[in-house]
């Protein structure tokens, strides 16, 4: 069977803005000719006629680089030899701070622009400090176990890619070394941890015969701690001077007045000895940082800051 073009016509167009981004679908027929009686043909293949005429999956709406079209649909009509194709086009999520990438669609999928996506949550989290940084003791300069209900905020991204990318194992577990900024808020070093979710690498793709993944990873936001741990210099042991003088200190279990030992951890000063009358003032806390340092800026969607 021989198919032939016959015509590629424009039949209607539409646009809208709503919530601040631009969408258009616009409507081709298209007609061809058989050189036998063929009630159809699957209508993908006779798009693919007017390859070089009609738009892909990522190129520009006319006049608007960032304007790309996100899906390309073609079907049968009543009339046999008569086609429909259906192009329709977007803005969302289209970013300008790569100057290299246009609309967040690209004809390329390797050449798309970074989504990027605002999360947060509520959790219970505890703590060993009050909102003025003072050890949270109770009357008699003990600790007290509290904790707050947490808001913690950060960023879902999401990259079209060729592979897994080969930083990302040395990534994992880390924190930026330098300020960055994402979607326009600037995150000073040690605020930001770099994180994997479930599924963060989706099955293959294929956009205009090119393979790629979506890449997904998240940016969690600490601009108190930095993800750091900060725990009550505390202990149920303190370090007494040495029998030699000058000498090394020497581990000594902490008892109370009447011989027994704490129930609980008991404030110690930088000398390691115990705190006689500890207030939220004299406790002291021990800085822990968890996680490595890293450049965050090669990550998709991350900017120096």
């Amino acid at each position: 069977m021989t198919i032939t073009r016959r015509t590629l016509s424009l039949t209607s167009a539409s646009a809208s803005t709503s919530n601040g981004v631009f969408t258009a679908e616009v409507k081709w027929t298209m007609s061809v000719n058989f050189d036998e009686d063929v009630v159809s043909v699957l209508p993908d293949r006779i798009a693919k006629i007017w390859e070089s005429e009609l738009p892909l999956t990522g190129s520009p709406y006319p006049g608007n680089p960032f304007c790309t079209c996100r899906t390309v649909s073609a079907k049968t009509s009543n009339t046999p030899g008569v086609y429909e194709f259906t192009a329709k086009y977007s803005d969302a999520n289209s970013s300008t701070e790569d100057e290299d990438k246009d609309g967040s669609t690209n004809e390329n999928p390797l050449l798309d622009s970074p989504i990027i996506r605002s999360m947060s949550s509520m959790n219970q989290r505890a703590i060993t400090r009050d909102r003025d940084d003072k050890a949270i003791l109770n009357t008699a300069g003990d600790p007290l176990k509290a904790s707050k209900m947490d808001n913690t905020i950060g960023f879902q991204i999401s990259q079209s890619v060729a592979g897994i990318p080969g930083w990302l194992l040395g990534m994992r577990n880390s924190l930026n070394d330098s300020p960055i900024r994402v979607a326009g808020l600037y995150i000073d070093t040690e605020q930001a941890r770099f994180i994997l979710p479930s599924g963060w690498l989706s099955e293959k793709k294929s956009r205009n015969d090119i393979d790629y993944y979506d890449f997904n990873y998240e940016i969690l936001i600490d601009e108190r701690d930095e993800h750091a741990a900060f725990p009550l210099n505390a202990g149920f042991r303190e370090l007494v001077p040495g029998p030699v003088f000058g000498g090394p200190g020497v581990l000594k279990t902490i008892t109370e007045k009447d011989g027994s030992e704490p129930s609980d951890p008991v404030p110690l000063g930088l000398d390691g000895l115990k705190i006689e009358n500890p207030t939220p003032d004299n406790a002291i806390f021990q800085r822990i940082d968890r996680y490595e340092l890293r450049d965050f800026t090669q990550l998709p969607g991350v900017y120096s800051g």
